[in-house]
């Protein structure tokens, strides 16, 4: 039986998304990295994670959508937004999704 912590990774900087993969694959995490918010509905729909880390922009989409779909079974998955892009109202909205 695998008990290691599965964790959804969304980022669309592919540099940026295999050196924190690889990170936390070093700390017993489980590891699927998606790319695009298409890759990462399709993961969350088939193998829901315990924990996400969804950047704020990827490509041209937006990571906001994902928060509900991640928070949407009873436990849900704890979830990090990471951007370069932030500004007080997104925060407020990212809260709200859940």
């Amino acid at each position: 039986m695998n008990t290691a912590r599965q964790i959804l990774v969304v980022e669309d900087d592919p540099v940026f998304g295999d050196v924190l993969s690889n990170a936390l694959r070093r700390r017993g995490f489980a590891v699927t990295l998606a790319a695009s918010t298409a890759a990462a509905r399709s993961e969350i729909d088939a193998h829901p994670p315990d924990y996400a880390i969804v950047d704020l922009r990827i490509g041209t989409d937006s990571g906001l959508p994902l928060i509900p779909l991640l928070a949407r079974d009873p436990v849900g998955a704890r979830t990090i937004v990471l951007t370069g892009y932030g500004s007080i109202a997104t925060a407020v909205e990212a809260i709200k999704l859940g």
